[in-house]
Formats: structure tokens, C-alpha cells, sequence
């Protein structure tokens, strides 16, 4: 995995620092976003038993979040944008035949677009639902409130997710067992998962912040977790073992911020944390 990694280590894009507060409140925004995105799959794509039929695919030429191909009359699909929380609705081929910027909309705007987009595209509108089976953390949008998050963050966070998308294919790309790298609007992380044998596996992913970490992260979890007071290998970077809830070797951003060179430090924190939980799973 050395060469790889390096190579999206030596393309990592320095992320640019941002009020934390403003990050916080943009990756919010675009949650609810993604929510809107994924409609269109929830109303008319078979669900699948694993909610695989929600995520989303990263596009790095357009910088956006893609959701699965709704078989329609004319196949669609809808993304969003990170970087201007903007919404697109791309045909078969991948090509965007109608967007829909956010800010100073609100979220009932963002969702009546989408139904006209897939009624446009030959779907029955009746079909349309804004529900969903899981929550996500609340936000003034939620109320009515216009989109308009902070321009920095988006730009911020859409630089971060273009590294870490990037950084995750590596690891897909040489890791036996990887599935694809793929983002779940439940828990709004992007990551893979390692499949080891039957009983084991590593989850690997990146997340914009969470009511755990309220800033952007990595994660490198084994399964099952380790049980006792065993000790637990090293890892490089500033990284730590948590232990609360939900066992993992994380990563957070104010560790790595600062760092001579960012993509370097993360590459070392995904090394040394897949060893350390192969370790783990060994023992």
C-alpha cells in the first residue's frame, strides 16, 4: 500500500483552516442537503438490506457527492455539490442537465425541485417521499430557514473530502477485500470496509465532525472489537484509541492540522492504525 498511499499523500491539497464554528454549521447544512439528494433513491430505488441504495459516490471532476442511478424513464441521478451547496441532476452519462443552488432556498424548495426533476425524467411524482427511516442532527433548515452556510467551510470541507476520498482509494485499491469508498447520509461519514474472513473486518473512513468529534475525522475500526485491558499498538500522527460507545483508532483534524505536511500525516495514521487493528483482530 506504500506507493499508493504515498502518491495520494504527495496530491493532498492543504486544507484550509476555518472557524470551527463555521464548519461545524456548513457540514450541517450540507447533511440536510444530502438528504434531499438521496430522495430520489429512496423513493424509487428498490432499498436494499444494507441502506446501499442511499449512498453516494464521490465525483472529483464536478466535486460533488453523486447518488445511485434512479432507473427512470430517463435514468437520473442527483448530486451535491460541496463547495457552493448546490444540487445536480446528471443523466445516464454522468452530465448535469439541471442544478439548483441552495443558498437563500429552503429546504422544501430544494425538495420540490428534485420531484420535478425525476417527473421530468418520467417518474411518478406521487412517489416522491421526503421521509426517511433514520435521524440526522437538527439544524434551522429543518424549521424553514434558507441555506447560506459560511463560503470558506464549504470550501474548507469540499478540499478535505477531495483528499480523503482520494486517500481512501488508495487504501480500496491495494487492501485484498475492500469494497468500494462510498458515503452514507445516515452518519454522513465516507469510508470502506476491509473484509478480513467470515468474523472479521476493519472499517476505514473519514467524516466532516459528529456529536463525538465536532470536527472533521478519521476512523480505523476492527471487528469485533478487542475485549480487556490488552495494550493497544501504537499509532502515528497524534492519533488515540476510542473507547467510548464505539472502539476505533481516530484521527482528528486539529492533530493533523498544523502538521509540515497534512496528506503525509494522515497516510502515516492509516498505516500504522490498519497494522494496529490486524494486530488486534490477530490477538
Amino acid at each position: 500500500m506504500s506507493f499508493a498511499l504515498d502518491s495520494a499523500a504527495a496530491a493532498w491539497i492543504t486544507v484550509p483552516r476555518v472557524t470551527p464554528s463555521a464548519i461545524t454549521d456548513a457540514r450541517l447544512q450540507l447533511h440536510h442537503a444530502a438528504q434531499i439528494a438521496n430522495a430520489p433513491a429512496m423513493s424509487y430505488l428498490p432499498p436494499a438490506s444494507d441502506d446501499s441504495h442511499t449512498n453516494f459516490g464521490w465525483n472529483a471532476a464536478l466535486g460533488a457527492f453523486v447518488s445511485r442511478l434512479v432507473a427512470l424513464p430517463e435514468p437520473l441521478s442527483i448530486a451535491w455539490r460541496v463547495r457552493d451547496l448546490t444540487l445536480l441532476a446528471l443523466d445516464v452519462g454522468g452530465c448535469a442537465v439541471a442544478t439548483f443552488p441552495l443558498v437563500e432556498k429552503t429546504f422544501a424548495e430544494g425538495h420540490a425541485w428534485a420531484r420535478a426533476q425525476c417527473e421530468a425524467a418520467g417518474g411518478d411524482g406521487a412517489r416522491y417521499r421526503t421521509t426517511k427511516h433514520y435521524e440526522i442532527p437538527s439544524h434551522v433548515v429543518d424549521a424553514g430557514a434558507e441555506f447560506g452556510a459560511d463560503v470558506s467551510a464549504l470550501t474548507s470541507l469540499s478540499t478535505h473530502w477531495a483528499n480523503a476520498v482520494r486517500m481512501l482509494d488508495a487504501v480500496a485499491g491495494e487492501e485484498p477485500g475492500a469494497s468500494d469508498v462510498r458515503l452514507w447520509p445516515h452518519h454522513f461519514d465516507v469510508g470502506l470496509l476491509l473484509t478480513i474472513d467470515a468474523k472479521h473486518s476493519i472499517g476505514v473512513g473519514f467524516t466532516p465532525g459528529d456529536d463525538w468529534y465536532d470536527e472533521p475525522y478519521w476512523y480505523v475500526s476492527p471487528y469485533p472489537a478487542p475485549v480487556g485491558d490488552a495494550p493497544r499498538p501504537p499509532l502515528a500522527g497524534g492519533a488515540h484509541w476510542h473507547e467510548k460507545g464505539w472502539f476505533s483508532a481516530v484521527l482528528t483534524w486539529s492533530a493533523y492540522a498544523n502538521a509540515g505536511s497534512q496528506g503525509h500525516a494522515a497516510a502515516a495514521y492509516l498505516r500504522s492504525a490498519l497494522a494496529a487493528d490486524r494486530a488486534l483482530l490477530a490477538g
